[in-house]
């Protein structure tokens, strides 16, 4: 479980234990950087001005605290200097801090109390715009929509489409995490199948992925290993589909 408190549920020592003492120094000349931090009873979350803008996203739970931030260093899994510079900044908040986290559940409730009173129409328009504006989300929904009328053929040319690599193309160290980005998607719409009945169609169209997944892999800069565990989640959602039929 998630916690927060009024005062920060992390030390310094703890921010320079999860980072290491060469990330926390250089974290320390990061500080000036931190923007639209936002602190919940769940979560921390920041962006910081580097050599580009880096979101970041601190947790605390009964493992100890963690970080994520969109940097290569953090993509890779560590608690980077952003991750040092946004901790560091709540600390030093001090008294501050309670403030801070009553305004973010302000507008919480405030979100929450608009979209309670509008309509059916109305929320069917605010997410239909939202859709026209971001593809990937509208993409997802598509495919959730197939799923849902079992309409198989659909989902197999759609989870095909999303981890082909065009013939002869290598996928670099920043592109991998977009490729790695649609093989969960195919394995999200694999489960999507699953659960609408059509679990002998998933176990095909999930081992034909796994098949083009490993096809690709030669041709990926995977330093971060973030196709492999993707490839994993493909591989479960196999296992599922197997299990359900």
């Amino acid at each position: 479980m998630v916690v927060m408190v009024a005062s920060p549920a992390f030390t310094e020592a703890d921010i320079k234990l999860a980072a290491g003492a060469r990330s926390f120094e250089r974290g320390l000349d990061y500080l000036s950087a931190v923007a639209d931090l936002d602190i919940t009873s769940s979560q921390i979350t920041a962006s910081v001005y580097g050599s580009d803008v880096y979101g970041v996203c601190l947790i605390t739970d009964d493992e100890g605290l963690s970080g994520a931030c969109t940097c290569p260093y953090g993509r890779d899994g560590f608690f980077c200097k952003h991750c040092v510079a946004v901790g560091l900044s709540v600390l030093r908040m001090g008294a501050d801090l309670p403030r801070h986290m009553e305004a973010a559940q302000v507008r919480r409730q405030a979100l929450e109390s608009w979209l309670g009173s509008l309509s059916k129409d109305e929320l069917l328009a605010e997410l239909l715009g939202l859709l026209d504006e971001d593809k990937d989300l509208r993409e997802r929904f598509e495919l959730r929509v197939a799923a849902a009328n079992a309409d198989t053929v659909t989902v197999r040319r759609a989870v095909l489409e999303l981890v082909t690599l065009p013939r002869r193309e290598y996928i670099d160290y920043n592109q991998a995490y977009s490729y790695t980005s649609d093989v969960y998607k195919a394995a999200a719409a694999i489960d999507d199948l699953i659960e609408n009945g059509e679990a002998a169609d998933a176990v095909e169209i999930a081992r034909e992925a796994i098949d083009l997944v490993a096809e690709a892999y030669g041709s990926v800069d995977d330093s971060s290993r973030s196709v492999v565990d993707a490839g994993y989640e493909l591989l479960a959602a196999h296992l599922r589909a197997c299990q359900a039929a």
